[in-house]
């Protein structure tokens, strides 16, 4: 027997096919989407209006009313007082989100601009705030703050005297512009403005103390 012979044989009937016989049966189409009727479009339509009406229905259910304004500014103050100035924030543009012209909420937004450092918003809104309400004693004493942080001293003793001013009573600022003034060596001033706190407050505990500092 021709071994070599049936080797062959065996190869030649066991041979794969070519690729000239092996075809791929795979034929890519792309397909124009049908364009939509008008029942289809009328659904789309549909859908669509309900979920702006569903969304619309939730952020007005979660919105603060009228009614709820005190509340939520009391809440924004108390997250203030805890160093939480980021929700207090939220909570106080919450407000004027319903209430653009509310000046309790604008006041508490500028003093954490102020504490933020957003220094040139801080002052549109103050200034606002007292042509608005020019007694606005707050107003006058947190913009002293910030033109003292600017180094703006005309400007800082200017609105710390206009607080003064429009509220003898209130402490704050005398206590502010005797820092200053002491800050820049000015001390017979700053001794001006505690007794002239004093002599409007007798016997308080703030002005005693810092009546002290300056005497030693």
């Amino acid at each position: 027997m021709d071994t070599k012979k049936n080797i062959k044989d065996i190869l030649r009937k066991n041979k794969p096919e070519t690729s000239n016989k092996f075809k791929l049966n795979f034929k890519f189409k792309f397909k124009m989407p049908k364009p939509l009727d008008l029942r289809s479009v009328g659904l789309l339509l549909i859908a669509f209006l309900v979920i702006v009406f569903l969304a619309w229905n939730f952020f007005s259910e979660n919105a603060p009313k009228e009614e709820d304004v005190p509340i939520v500014i009391e809440s924004g103050i108390d997250d203030f007082q805890k160093g939480k100035i980021e929700e207090a924030e939220k909570k106080f543009k919450k407000i004027l989100s319903i209430d653009g012209d509310n000046l309790e909420a604008t006041y508490r937004l500028s003093v954490v601009k102020y504490i933020k450092q957003e220094h040139e918003e801080a002052i549109h809104d103050l200034n606002m705030i007292i042509k608005r309400d020019p007694e606005n004693k707050d107003a006058y004493n947190i913009l002293g703050n910030i033109y003292r942080d600017l180094e703006n001293k005309d400007e800082a003793i200017k609105n710390y005297s206009k607080s003064i001013q429009k509220d003898p009573k209130f402490i704050t600022p005398y206590i502010n512009l005797s820092i200053l003034f002491l800050d820049m060596s000015k001390k017979e001033e700053a001794m001006n403005v505690v007794l002239d706190g004093l002599k409007n407050n007798p016997g308080n505990s703030r002005l005693e103390k810092m009546k002290k500092i300056l005497e030693t």
